[in-house]
């Protein structure tokens, strides 16, 4: 049985490395044990942390309990279903896919977040979103009782979703359909080659920061015109390489990004695609 740990630095999960600690952490094994822990310990705050990839904490860290979902991170495939813990890596799922012929998670290998975290904001990139997979997500609420939702009951639409509060997710299951190996790994390939070339694949960023409006110019390009020479607030700043992440560099501080974040808003009106914990 894992063990609860105390004040815990949260800057090595997540991927822009900054912000502070956690009053109490805990990383179960699997569902089953991250079910018996809720069911015997109470926390008035719980959050749920997986890749860190699309968050930012702040310096003050967390109040309460996180948890982090990191060792839930089994994947398995029957037929042309996959099942994933909540803290599988959504490259790592399409890899897997792949070296089985099964198709329709290749999307996923541009997206460096988890299986759950990846339902939560519905990502997606280039052609495919999790709604597009999704069959079924298996959960426990704070109680520790569990629970299983149907793709239908997710509220799945651009970058959101609308999931019960209360719960935390353990597993899920994704159909694709049946495919041809080497054609699955050349639509990787192709795919990381893309992202390679219009993102920093290789800087400590959230990935996008903010949603693309309805209407209009696409995030980056609204920020690319706010502010045509870039910007930088203490560490942060502007990616040169795509307007839409912001880099965190040598000594950057979570104050430093989101200073930078509101300075975005108030001239661009966009809507924030990260969340900001803490």
């Amino acid at each position: 049985m894992a063990q609860i740990q105390t004040n815990i630095p949260l800057a090595n999960f997540t991927r822009f490395r900054t912000g502070g600690a956690a009053e109490y952490f805990f990383q179960p094994e699997n569902a089953g044990e991250l079910a018996e822990f809720l069911r015997t310990e109470k926390f008035e705050a719980i959050t749920v942390l997986g890749m860190g990839s699309n968050v930012l904490i702040r310096d003050c860290g967390i109040k309460g309990l996180v948890i982090h979902t990191g060792k839930m991170n089994k994947i398995k495939a029957i037929g042309t279903e996959i099942m994933a813990g909540a803290g599988a890596a959504l490259p790592a799922i399409a890899v897997s896919a792949a070296e089985r012929g099964i198709g329709g998670f290749e999307f996923m290998a541009g997206i460096p977040g988890t299986a759950a975290g990846g339902l939560i904001t519905n990502a997606g990139c280039f052609g495919g979103q999790i709604s597009d997979v999704l069959a079924s997500v298996g959960a426990v609420d704070f109680a520790g009782r569990p629970a299983e939702w149907g793709a239908d009951e997710c509220g799945l639409e651009y970058r959101s979703s609308r999931l019960p509060e209360g719960f935390v997710i353990t597993d899920l299951k994704f159909r694709g359909c049946a495919g041809n190996p080497a054609e699955i790994r050349q639509k990787i390939e192709e795919i990381l080659v893309k992202k390679n070339a219009a993102q920093p694949t290789d800087a400590r960023t959230a990935g996008s920061t903010f949603k693309n409006p309805p209407i209009g110019p696409a995030a980056w390009q609204k920020i690319k015109n706010a502010f045509p020479a870039g910007l930088g607030i203490g560490g942060a700043r502007i990616s040169d390489k795509h307007a839409n992440f912001i880099v965190a560099g040598e000594n950057c501080s979570s104050a430093d990004i989101e200073t930078l974040i509101r300075k975005i808003q108030d001239e661009t009106g966009l809507e924030l695609e990260i969340k900001i914990l803490g």
